[in-house]
């Protein structure tokens, strides 16, 4: 993963607390958010894994109160593939609705799974998607 790279991840977290996330109730767990990273992978998501100080995103906040844990990546020059993404995920996993979805039409970007689940949403995509566990 390097430079500007475009593509999309998916950010899986984990949560140890029920937790209230921008008016969500959340379940002790791990979390998979979906994201698109046209302007490189490498500055999106360095930006996870630094203290959030002055969230902005939905997963701003969540990143608040849990701990990364593993990033599945896939390259792309297609930003759709976000959205499509998603949707597989909406299919087959629990979400919490409107959780980073304010310009799709997805039920959620943020879906209760693992490493896993989005690994075969990317490869059902026909993308090639990459795990980094984190330590």
């Amino acid at each position: 993963m390097a430079g500007k790279n475009k593509g999309v991840y998916g950010l899986i977290v984990s949560l140890i607390n029920k937790s209230i996330v921008l008016h969500h109730e959340l379940e002790p767990g791990n979390y998979a958010y979906i994201g698109r990273a046209m302007n490189g992978l490498e500055n999106r998501l360095s930006r996870y894994m630094k203290p959030i100080r002055k969230p902005h995103w939905h997963i701003d906040y969540l990143l608040m109160i849990a701990r990364p844990i593993a990033i599945v990546t896939a390259l792309t020059e297609d930003p759709r593939m976000e959205h499509e993404a998603a949707c597989i995920l909406a299919s087959t996993n629990k979400y919490i609705r409107g959780f980073g979805s304010t310009d799709d039409d997805c039920p959620s970007h943020l879906f209760m799974g693992e490493a896993d689940d989005v690994v075969n949403a990317f490869a059902s995509l026909g993308l090639r998607p990459n795990v980094n566990y984190l330590g």
